[in-house]
Order: C-alpha cells, then structure tokens, then sequence
C-alpha cells in the first residue's frame, strides 16, 4: 500500500515502457519543484481508480 508517491522527470523523450505501477491510482498533487535539470513532483495516494 502506497500513501505518497515522489517522481523525478528528466526531459528525455522515451518509446514505449512499462508502466510505474502495476495498476492505476487517483493522486492528488503535493509539491512540485525542480533540481537542476529534472522536475521532482510528490503524490498522494488517493486509491485505486475505479
């Protein structure tokens, strides 16, 4: 069980991947910033989506 997720985005075009989670999520947005050249975002971990 997942209460807050924390994503670093690096401005990099990719091809297809695999998927972060295994199953999808309703987040809710907590924090934004930036660190050099990559985007840090943190989640909340609303639940599943329905």
């Amino acid at each position: 069980m997942l209460d807050e997720v924390y994503v670093s985005i690096a401005p990099v075009t990719l091809g297809a991947g695999k998927p972060l989670l295994g199953g999808r999520f309703d987040l809710e947005l907590r924090e934004l910033g930036r660190s050099g050249a990559f985007l840090e975002a943190r989640y909340d971990v609303l639940g599943p989506r329905s």
